[in-house]
């Protein structure tokens, strides 16, 4: 005896091997795999306004990470960011020091500009005067007892990110 559809509809029964048991099986693979796609991504997940009811993509990215070792012991430097040599000096005068230091590498310019106001100040007690982005370009300045430094963020137009890291004394030696 076979049901009719209505009364499978009705009752929940669909025979086994039927329409019914494929589709379910696809719907369990697809909703599977939109919550695999909503957890997804680079570091950000998506909540729903309250105001509005719009989903909202909420970014929630790592924090850069500092080399061990950087070549000046108070201004660090990405994980991902080599000196190129060739840009850089440094020269000590008497007490004070001129740093001018040039990295490159890949990684969003807002992330380095992140990484440089947190890193500063927490790890190498540098205070932040001001911060400047014009036309692309980050600028930020801080200051520790006799020094200043300047960190400026840009990129190429190959897309990789230059740093620009200059630390100097507030007046001339002497």
């Amino acid at each position: 005896m076979s049901e009719t559809m209505d009364e499978q509809r009705r009752t929940g029964r669909v025979p086994a091997g039927g329409l019914g048991a494929r589709w379910g099986c696809v719907g369990a693979v697809l909703a599977i795999g939109l919550v695999l796609a909503a957890t997804a991504g680079c570091g950000s997940t998506m909540h729903v306004d309250n105001s509005t009811g719009a989903p909202q993509e909420i970014n929630r990215e790592e924090p850069l990470i500092a080399q061990a070792k950087a070549e000046v012991s108070d201004l660090p430097v990405p994980m991902g960011f080599s000196l190129r040599d060739g840009n850089s000096t440094a020269l000590s005068v008497g007490a004070g020091r001129y740093i001018s230091h040039y990295y490159r590498g890949r990684e969003g310019k807002d992330r380095i500009a992140r990484f440089y106001r947190e890193q500063m100040q927490a790890n190498h007690k540098w205070r932040l005067d001001f911060i400047l982005k014009s036309k692309g370009v980050w600028r930020l300045h801080f200051a520790k007892g006799s020094e200043r430094c300047s960190v400026t963020i840009s990129e190429d137009w190959l897309g990789q990110t230059t740093i620009h890291g200059e630390i100097y004394p507030i007046s001339s030696p002497g």
